[in-house]
């Protein structure tokens, strides 16, 4: 079997306001262009308030497109809003398809599948 090398990262939420999180990502950023993966998945709360800031989805969309590799993403609450739980109280932004929509439009797909080195996998499960 070939050899297939995942980087996954989550929780970046980025936003131009945020320097700290940017530093963050640049370091990761520099990490990815040395080694080199074949692919990085962003695992969540890739943007820092995705729901309410469209900016915030196209800043981290953009400093995704500049990594030297392909990248995937699954959304995570700070990018689509929050699921209701049947204890707790509600979510202040609950999760909703135009959310999601506007996620899958600038930043990417949330279900998507590639078949690389024996392997198949998706935003639904790996095989």
């Amino acid at each position: 079997m070939s050899e297939f090398r995942l980087t996954q990262i989550s929780d970046t939420h980025l936003a131009r306001r945020r320097p700290t999180l940017i530093a963050n990502f640049e370091a990761t950023a520099e990490h990815i262009d040395a080694t080199r993966p074949d692919l990085v998945l962003n695992s969540g709360d890739v943007a820092f308030d995705g729901p309410n800031s469209r900016a915030d989805l196209e800043f981290a969309k953009s400093l995704h497109a500049a990594l030297p590799v392909d990248c995937r993403y699954l959304p995570g609450n700070h990018d689509i809003g929050d699921n209701p739980t049947a204890v707790g109280t509600p979510p202040t932004e609950p999760a909703t398809e135009e959310h999601r929509d506007a996620f899958c439009s600038l930043v990417g797909e949330d279900r998507w599948c590639f078949t690389a080195a024996g392997w198949c996998a998706s935003s639904g499960s790996i095989r």
